[in-house]
C-alpha cells in the first residue's frame, strides 16, 4: 500500500490475521501493517480440550473413589457385618446373644442393629 493510503482495517488471512492502519489514523506519515500467525492456534486449542477433558476424568475418578470410600465405611461395612452377624444366628438360634451387634449409632443402621438385637425399636427404647 503506497505512503499516504487512506485504508485501513483488517483481513482474515488463511492462517492468521492482517491488520493495516493507514497514516492518517497513526498521524504518521507511513502505513503500519501487522500480520499475527495463527497456524498453531488450532493444535493448542484442540490440545488444551484434551487437557480439560482429562483433568475432569481424573476428578470424577478422585471424588467417585473417594465416595466409594467413604459410603463403604459408613454403609456398605456395617450391612456386610450385619448379614453375617444374622446368617451365623440363624445357624445357631439357641445361642444368638453371641451375634449381637452393639453400635452407638442413632442412625438406620443404628436402629437395625438394636432390632436385630432386642426385637423392636421399641423394647430397645427401654433397656
Amino acid at each position: 500500500m503506497p505512503q499516504g493510503a487512506h485504508a485501513s482495517g483488517k483481513n482474515l488471512l488463511a492462517d492468521g490475521f492482517e491488520f493495516k492502519h493507514n497514516a492518517s489514523k497513526l498521524k504518521a506519515p507511513f502505513v503500519a501493517v501487522a500480520r499475527l500467525d495463527a497456524s498453531t492456534v488450532a493444535g493448542e486449542v484442540r490440545a488444551f480440550l484434551w487437557r480439560s477433558v482429562a483433568d475432569i476424568l481424573l476428578l470424577t475418578f478422585v471424588v467417585t473413589l473417594a465416595t466409594l470410600a467413604v459410603l463403604s465405611a459408613l454403609v456398605l461395612v456395617p450391612i456386610v457385618r450385619l448379614r453375617r452377624h444374622l446368617e451365623a444366628a440363624g445357624r445357631n438360634p439357641e445361642q444368638t446373644e453371641a451375634y449381637t451387634i452393639d453400635t452407638g449409632q442413632n442412625d438406620e443402621m443404628g436402629e437395625v442393629t438394636r432390632l436385630q438385637r432386642y426385637g423392636t425399636p421399641l423394647d430397645a427404647e427401654h433397656r
